[in-house]
């Protein structure tokens, strides 16, 4: 029943934009009182189905490509679909279902939501130019001749590596025509891709398969030297004065769209701060929806940030991570289904693959409290 109603909505949809396009505003306004009638009755069917979490209904465009998609997941029947070049035998995901797992990453992944996200890679790598140092303008006298830029610059290559999520869904799921089974996968697919990269985009050390995280990014010397300057505290316990010293320390340049990162234990210790005058230097912004904020910026909470405050480690971060961090991604998700993984437990298995990297591009945009070493 839910699916004939939702194929009615989007029928009447269409039917009420040609009426207001032929200028029966009248005859329009009866679809629009059963096209509210019809999503009323769509909402209730979907709040009673449980445990599927809701999805975007995609529009006419996309149906065709969602239905067939949804097939090749119930029955591993490949209608009308790409397969993926780069993963033999996995079926490229329809744009929509990738949408909703990429929307969803940059929602629920800290470094997605400050870092700049590149357009889609199509081949196996992209290098990107970065400054290294020199003046881009200079002063010039009438008539004379304008001084070349000595600008210097290098190379930052983004190679996407793969982060993969398996799922097994039992054979009654997939025989429920009434869920929208890609809608399921694709909730699942981005809390456990969310969770993987919110650890890589950060700490990843470039071993293996993991990505290069920011906060272990080195100068790759034979004694390397991590690029992000630390500031020590002054002392065991981070005070205010550690923070205004810290924000001293980032460029001006930078402070503008800074954004502050820390994990729950120090949010815990920066609610406790005051400044001279006995206001808390954290506050929560209530009126303009930005959340908390520290030294009028805004601070964002991710616990796979490392900071423990023990002597020598990380506590606070803070820069414009729009000029400093780039974020790539490949232009596809690939799924696979798989029948036989769960054979003894009448499931079928389900493999996502998505490929991203990360690069510090902008070392001197970013800077890093770390407790006084002992």
């Amino acid at each position: 029943m839910l699916k004939e109603l939702k194929e009615k909505l989007e029928t009447l949809k269409g039917e009420t934009r040609t009426l207001l396009a032929a200028g029966k505003v009248d005859e329009a306004e009866g679809k629009m009182v059963e096209i509210r009638a019809t999503s009323e009755m769509i909402d209730r069917l979907e709040a009673q189905a449980p445990g599927v979490p809701p999805v975007a209904i995609p529009g006419n465009e996309n149906m065709e490509q969602r239905a067939a998609f949804n097939h090749y997941l119930r029955t591993g029947e490949l209608r009308a679909m790409a397969v993926s070049s780069a993963t033999k035998g996995a079926a490229l995901a329809p744009v929509d279902f990738a949408k909703e797992i990429i929307d969803g990453l940059n929602e629920d992944v800290v470094m997605r939501q400050l870092a700049r996200i590149l357009p889609p890679i199509s081949g196996k790598s992209a290098a990107y130019p970065r400054r290294t140092g020199g003046s881009g303008a200079a002063m010039s006298l009438e008539g004379a001749p304008i001084v070349p830029y000595d600008l210097t610059f290098d190379q930052v290559v983004l190679t996407p590596k793969k982060a993969a999520a398996l799922v097994e869904v039992s054979n009654e799921l997939l025989q429920d025509e009434g869920v929208d089974l890609a809608g399921y996968l694709a909730q699942h697919f981005r809390d456990e891709i969310g969770e993987l990269l919110e650890n890589q985009y950060l700490k990843g050390d470039a071993t293996d398969a993991n990505l290069q995280g920011i906060l272990t990014a080195n100068d790759g010397k034979e004694t390397p030297t991590l690029l992000i300057e630390r500031l020590p505290s002054t002392a065991a316990a981070i005070a205010t004065a550690d923070i205004l010293a810290l924000w001293g320390k980032l460029p001006a340049k930078y402070r503008k769209n800074a954004t502050f990162v820390c994990n729950s234990a120090m949010e815990t210790v920066l609610r406790g701060l005051t400044d001279g005058d006995g206001r808390y230097m954290m506050v929560s912004d209530l009126t303009s929806g930005v959340g908390n904020t520290l030294l009028g910026r805004p601070l964002v909470i991710t616990d796979e940030f490392p900071g423990t405050l023990v002597a020598g480690t990380d506590a606070l971060m803070v820069g414009d991570f729009q000029k400093g961090v780039y974020i790539a991604d490949k232009a596809s998700i690939d799924i696979q289904r798989n029948d036989s993984a769960g054979f003894y437990k009448d499931t079928t298995a389900f493999r996502a693959i998505f490929r991203t990297d990360i690069a510090l591009v902008l070392p001197e945009a970013i800077k890093i409290l770390s407790v006084k070493a002992s």
